[in-house]
């Protein structure tokens, strides 16, 4: 269980308006190797979220999800597998698009496949595709039918240096302040370099194209489609002199462009971090 309170980021809230969120999330995952050839993985989750502006509580949500897949051995480290997903969001306050109150609860299904190869060598690759449907309760003409796919590719030529590159067309996990779905489409580059036991130093680079989908405002004819290419650049510095201490140093440079007011930016942002595990 995680129990989480955070400020609402300003790239979805489009003005400057604190939204405080809290989310509470429980979930339970396992799997049962059948026989040394058949993996069974199943997984539940319930999040709940609520937003202290007012005017953004049609964003409380409760959204419930179940997971099973099923897998097969195709040799040392190798895993091809069918998998399948339920998904349900309810929202206790209704959206207001003008004069019209519309309730953003829906039921969302997948169906896919799912490829984990070369665990065991330096080159590892994660890659799933699925058939994803989701059904609104109301303005059924926001219901879609989308293929998503994602391939994750990990090379790894010695203990101290790792590269991940991931290509996607996906759907992203719960917009926590949007009630639309959000398709993501882009490539991300993740180095890693464990620089000395105590060191390590990684980043991020990123360029993805997120198209806004199944918003009520739209659908009534009220708002454009929303379309944001985003730009990431991060670095990251972890320090651990001892097993229980980690101190972080990170720099993040952002980019978005945006077809709507506001919704374009440009920011800098470098923190540090430490933390105790006692």
């Amino acid at each position: 269980m995680t129990d989480t309170y955070s400020l609402a980021s300003f790239a979805e809230v489009l003005g400057v308006v604190p939204d405080r969120l809290h989310v509470r999330e429980e979930f339970a995952k396992g799997s049962w190797l059948i026989t040394p050839d058949w993996k069974l993985y199943a997984a539940a989750d319930d999040l709940a979220q609520s937003n202290s502006d007012p005017a953004g509580q049609f964003n409380n949500v409760t959204v419930d999800s179940l997971e099973v897949s099923l897998s097969r051995a195709g040799g040392t480290g190798n895993w091809f597998g069918l998998d399948t997903r339920f998904e349900s969001g309810h929202f206790p306050v209704a959206e207001p698009i003008g004069t019209v109150l519309v309730d953003n609860g829906y039921s969302q299904y997948g169906f896919g496949v799912v490829i984990d190869f070369g665990a065991a060598t330096p080159s590892h690759v994660l890659a799933r595709a699925d058939q994803v449907s989701r059904h609104y309760d109301q303005l059924r003409q926001r219901n879609f039918d989308r293929t998503t796919g994602r391939v994750e590719y990990t090379w790894t030529p010695d203990v101290k240096v790792s590269v991940s590159a991931i290509a996607e067309r996906d759907i992203s996990p719960y917009e926590y302040i949007h009630s639309s779905i959000v398709m993501v489409r882009g490539l991300t580059l993740r180095p890693l370099w464990h620089m000395t036991d105590e060191l390590d130093l990684s980043a991020n680079l990123a360029w993805l194209e997120r198209t806004y989908l199944s918003d009520p405002a739209v659908a009534l004819g009220a708002a454009p489609p929303r379309d944001d290419g985003v730009r990431t650049m991060s670095a990251l510095l972890a320090y651990h002199p001892a097993t229980w201490v980690t101190v972080q140093l990170s720099f993040v440079h952002e980019a978005r462009s945006s077809n709507v007011a506001l919704g374009g930016y440009a920011d800098d942002v470098l923190w540090l971090k430490a933390r105790l595990s006692l």
